[in-house]
């Protein structure tokens, strides 16, 4: 039997938004019972971090780290509180076992947080990626840095939105010029946000924003 995976993307959860598909993304998770869940980066959006808005503009008004994090660590709870809770019911009636693999791929919005020490190291100890970490870790998510590829069940995931293809014949093209069905090589390539492992020919699917 094939193994099921479930894949959750770009959810950029910030102060002030919906986040009511939060729980319904968690009960259909329930409905379905992958065995791996995958979250595949932006969890958070981060735009008290954002380099698109300079300091003090209007864009950056009011925007705080801290309510950022907090916009993420609830929307991780959320999500997760379904699957969490059929958990509990199904080992308190020793049912039928399900315990999916759950992943996160950190996001390059989560990845602002590094840019911004790099760019000024004053932040270095006040912020940092290990916030995030311990955000969805607590909720019983594994926590993968940015542009780390994760292997699960000879499917390879990381939110590489910058990345290209080697096509068979060893050239590197942007994403945008290649095509399901094209040859390419037998290694781990990047297709839109997820990685694929394949043999002959280019096989994937485009995934976008999950946000109202």
């Amino acid at each position: 039997m094939h193994a099921k995976h479930y894949i959750v993307p770009d959810l950029q959860l910030r102060q002030g938004v919906p986040t009511e598909h939060l729980a319904w993304i968690g009960e259909d998770i329930v409905r379905r019972k992958p065995d791996v869940i995958v979250q595949i980066g932006d969890w958070g959006d981060f735009p008290s971090l954002s380099s698109h808005d300079a300091p003090g503009s209007i864009g950056k008004e009011g925007a705080r780290y801290e309510d950022d994090l907090e916009a993420l660590c609830q929307g991780v709870e959320l999500l997760t509180a379904p699957i969490t809770a059929e958990l509990d019911r199904i080992k308190r009636r020793k049912l039928a076992r399900w315990k999916p693999r759950m992943i996160f791929t950190e996001g390059n919005h989560e990845y602002r947080i590094v840019r911004a020490i790099n760019a000024d190291p004053r932040f270095a100890g006040t912020i940092g990626p290990h916030h995030v970490q311990a955000a969805v870790e607590r909720h019983g998510w594994e926590y993968h840095p940015f542009l780390k590829v994760v292997e699960a069940d000879g499917i390879h995931y990381c939110l590489a939105p910058d990345h290209k293809v080697l096509t068979a014949d060893l050239r590197h093209v942007r994403l945008g010029d290649v095509s399901v069905g094209d040859e390419i090589r037998n290694e781990p390539v990047p297709f839109g946000r997820i990685f694929l492992r394949l043999v002959q020919h280019l096989a994937g699917f485009f995934i976008g924003g999950f946000h109202p």
